[in-house]
């Protein structure tokens, strides 16, 4: 059984939301952020002040408000998702945008985690060239 990061950053909960299938909405200021599936409700999570880090308490009570167990969410935090029937196509399994202040951000768990909201343009294609993430 994969066990939980007693901590967690922020953007890695986000990338593994959006692994999952997730979409942050907009918000309207605050710390509450909302994400949605497809056509499923919205769910609200409460963002750590700063963007800092979740503990492994609030990390455990957002899984059940997600209806996942550890194992599923360990494998969305890698990459993996829940299932490979719910990955969606494996040709969208990568993607980047840059945000309007310059920032990349990568959907990829691995670019992710390499290039962190890196502005710099070699860093995030260093990190993309390196695995199958780019297949």
């Amino acid at each position: 059984m994969s066990k939980l990061p007693t901590q967690l950053k922020w953007n890695l909960f986000v990338a593994a939301l959006k692994t999952l299938g997730y979409e942050q909405l907009r918000s309207k200021g605050g710390s509450a952020r909302h994400f949605q599936r497809g056509t499923e409700d919205p769910l609200t999570f409460h963002e750590p002040h700063g963007g800092d880090t979740l503990r492994q308490g609030t990390l455990t009570e957002y899984l059940r408000k997600l209806q996942i167990d550890r194992e599923q969410f360990v494998s969305a935090l890698e990459g993996g998702g829940l299932e490979s029937s719910q990955a969606g196509d494996q040709e969208e399994n990568f993607r980047r945008t840059t945000k309007p202040d310059g920032r990349i951000v990568s959907n990829c768990m691995q670019c992710f985690q390499v290039v962190a909201d890196s502005s710099l343009e070699e860093e995030v294609e260093i990190a993309e060239g390196s695995h199958i993430c780019t297949g």
